[in-house]
């Protein structure tokens, strides 16, 4: 009895010490890595990636847990980690919070380099929303940005061309509108949103707008083409639907979707959705290159970026991990699975099959198009700031909603904004 029991003892000694011939026990040797991944609109593309970093965790023999945060609760997630310096080892995050958050992440310039040496430069922008200048503290995993989109069949009806210049935008929104029977020629959220932030900062930069100086230091928002482009987008604000000021990201999908809108822009969400949900409404969707304004065709993108916490115990594990997704094929299988919705963030996956669908030739054309807060300065902690803010859109509001002059609220946009600065 008494042997019996020492032998009980000695094997499970030799279990938990990973003995000769048995394997260590699971709770003390297998680590874990923990991926806080922003849920989109395509979840064949989620799972894509869920797959691939489950099958390196399989080869690796780590457990990998992988979060997918719904969108608008992703930002209070992040930002709740990065300031409690708890949470996932890897996280998403999207347009400049990587600068906003350099001092909480790893450095990942190895891996942005060997990158590069393969497939060429990323896309400036997406460079941009990455590189603080000195490292690469976040790989570009993909791209949204918004694209000029018009029903086919409405403008053909009226015998009018999709606008190529902001100034023929309101002629051809008010040629196709019905207002009557619920139809608009154009509209998109003129709110802190994410689509609104998009669409007001490329439309003042279409004007002439600069925030600040190149070298990123001084305010200079407040000038004559800003208050144009302002103006443009309050008289435009005319012939959309009422209550744009309250839309959130999803309302002019759901306008859309139900065929009250003549024009918008987007990313190639709701052309997912119709070829989904209404295949016929999806054969009369158009994407364009966006209309040309005084100063050309600037248009906002977000880079969605991967990331490594500074505070994860298993950074090394992290990276590899962070490899392995970014191989070619697993950027491939991902952009693939993604049905066109995720742009690349390196021109050569561009010529993926998945892009040879007409209706996503403009969204790959408008690629070079993409800026980023600051720009044509770099992307400083305080333009991310003021993005984040929602200065911009918060300016339009004070226009439609709160009923302050053009100039007045310019003023005080750029007040706001100098504050940031001065920080």
């Amino acid at each position: 009895m008494r042997r019996a029991w020492i032998l009980g003892l000695l094997v499970t000694f030799l279990v938990g010490m990973g003995g000769p011939g048995i394997g260590p026990a699971y709770a003390q040797t297998k680590k874990r890595i923990t991926v806080m991944y922003m849920r989109h609109w395509v979840p064949a593309a989620d799972d894509a990636v869920q797959k691939r970093a489950e099958e390196w965790g399989a080869k690796n023999g780590v457990e990998v847990q992988f979060d997918k945060i719904a969108e608008k609760d992703f930002d209070f997630k992040i930002t709740t980690a990065v300031e409690n310096k708890t949470g996932p080892d890897i996280a998403m995050f999207r347009s400049s919070t990587p600068i906003l958050f350099q001092d909480a992440l790893v450095d990942v310039s190895d891996v942005a380099k060997a990158l590069i040496a393969k497939h060429g430069e990323f896309y400036p922008a997406n460079k941009a929303q990455t590189f603080t200048g000195k490292a690469w503290v976040a790989i570009p995993w993909y791209t949204i940005f918004p694209t000029w989109m018009y029903r086919i069949d409405l403008l053909n009806k009226a015998n009018l061309k999709v606008p190529d210049t902001y100034e023929e935008v309101p002629v051809v929104a008010k040629a196709v509108a019905n207002p009557a029977q619920g139809l608009y020629g154009f509209g998109i959220a003129l709110s802190r949103s994410r689509d609104g932030i998009l669409f007001t900062q490329s439309v003042l930069w279409a004007f002439g707008m600069k925030m600040a100086s190149e070298d990123g230091k001084t305010v200079t928002f407040n000038s004559p083409q800003t208050l144009a482009g302002l103006k443009y987008i309050v008289d435009l604000a005319k012939v959309m639907p009422p209550g744009v000021t309250g839309w959130d990201d999803s309302s002019n999908n759901t306008a859309w979707l139900a065929g009250k809108l003549a024009m918008t822009t987007n990313a190639p969400s709701i052309y997912y959705q119709t070829k989904t949900q209404n295949p016929e409404l999806a054969a009369n969707t158009g994407h364009a290159i966006w209309p040309k304004g005084p100063a050309g065709r600037p248009v906002m993108m977000d880079t969605y970026s991967l990331g490594i916490m500074k505070f994860s115990p298993n950074q090394e594990l992290a990276k590899d991990l962070l490899r392995y997704l970014t191989t070619e094929e697993g950027y491939t299988n991902f952009y693939m699975a993604g049905q066109g919705f995720q742009c690349p963030t390196l021109a050569t996956f561009t010529k993926l099959s998945v892009f040879d669908d007409p209706k996503l030739k403009p969204v790959i054309e408008t690629l070079p198009f993409g800026r980023t807060s600051g720009w044509p300065g770099p992307v400083t902690r305080a333009a991310a700031e003021v993005e984040a803010q929602g200065v911009m859109t918060d300016m339009v509001q004070r226009v439609l909603v709160d009923k302050l002059t053009p100039e007045k609220a310019l003023d005080e946009a750029t007040n706001r904004m100098k504050a940031i600065y001065a920080k």
